[in-house]
């Protein structure tokens, strides 16, 4: 386990999880949309493509990917990636934080991600940057519903194509 919030235990995802982890990426199809795809399919994300993401996690040194995990029923409910320090400019980022699509709009991103920031800051980070493709106005929102503020735009390459990425921070202290 990585840390408890009220509602939440989160902890990183073993294989058994895979099938409920990929059940919450499915359940926002618009974020798949947005970053996925494959065989000439935008938005296309199946279980294989999971084990590839949790592969690649696995071999970034600081990388975390956990499951967010009901703390009553042991129901996923989100999922949470975070970069320990990013090499290209040594600070701490947030990846992903992502509910289930039936259990959005129940304070849980909120919570998971309040939870993410006292483990950090125990941790002695103060500081956390996030990047959000700039088209996707439900991330953009959340960001700011938890207190980031732009500091820089980007592109990236996803598999859905290249993206305008919005760079935040959020000062944690």
């Amino acid at each position: 386990m990585l840390f408890e919030t009220e509602r939440l235990i989160v902890r990183e995802v073993a294989a058994e999880d895979l099938d409920a982890i990929l059940s919450v990426y499915l359940s926002n199809p618009d974020y798949l949309e947005l970053t996925e795809g494959s065989l000439g399919e935008a938005g296309r994300y199946d279980v294989g493509m999971l084990e590839r993401d949790l592969a690649i996690v696995r071999a970034t040194p600081g990388r975390v990917f956990a499951g967010c995990f009901e703390r009553d029923t042991g129901e996923t409910v989100g999922i949470l990636d975070w970069l320990r320090e990013n090499p290209n400019d040594g600070k701490p980022w947030l990846g992903l934080i992502m509910i289930r699509a039936d259990r959005q709009r129940q304070g849980l991103a909120a919570e998971a991600f309040e939870g993410l920031v006292e483990h950090l800051r125990r941790r002695g980070i103060f500081v956390l940057r996030e990047g959000v493709i700039e088209s996707n106005a439900a991330g953009r929102a959340l960001a700011e519903r938890l207190g980031f503020e732009p500091v820089e735009r980007k592109t990236m390459k996803l598999a859905a194509g290249e993206q305008p990425i919005l760079v935040l921070e959020r000062r944690l202290d």
